[in-house]
């Protein structure tokens, strides 16, 4: 089975592998992160979701960069169940790249921006992990 892409950093592999369904997915996380921002009251629904595509087309290009950069060598070979020890890699890594962007683009303190990009990432995480887990299941 080839790697698994993860959301953010990974979703740099997605677009690249799966062309369309890679940017559907990429536009899924980004409307999943942007109601979660919006919840925590990080803005109006327009400017949360426009953060989300900000801050996940920064994780994105990394994850393309990285790719491109380091190729399989960065991935875990194989299935599945090698894609669920790789969750934490990646979101810590989206967290980091996400955040930064916030702060870097919106001018906010690192404070401020941790605990929304934490949780919108956490919510991302869990649902990719919840599908990996039904697809480890049902194979």
């Amino acid at each position: 089975m080839p790697n698994l892409p993860l959301p953010d950093v990974d979703m740099g592999l997605a677009v690249l592998a799966l062309g369309i369904l890679g940017v559907v997915g990429l536009a899924a996380i980004v409307v999943l992160e942007g109601l979660v921002l919006r919840n925590l009251k990080w803005g109006s629904l327009g400017r949360s979701l426009l953060d989300s595509l900000l801050m996940n087309a920064g994780s994105t290009a990394v994850g393309i960069v990285l790719v491109w950069i380091a190729g399989d060598v960065m991935l875990v070979p194989g299935s599945m169940g090698a894609a669920i020890f790789r969750l934490p890699l990646t979101w810590a890594l989206s967290v980091v790249i996400e955040a930064g962007m916030l702060v870097y683009f919106r001018k906010k303190p690192a404070r401020e921006v941790l605990r929304p990009v934490l949780l919108a990432n956490v919510a991302s995480y869990l649902l990719l992990g919840a599908l990996i887990l039904v697809g480890l299941l049902g194979s």
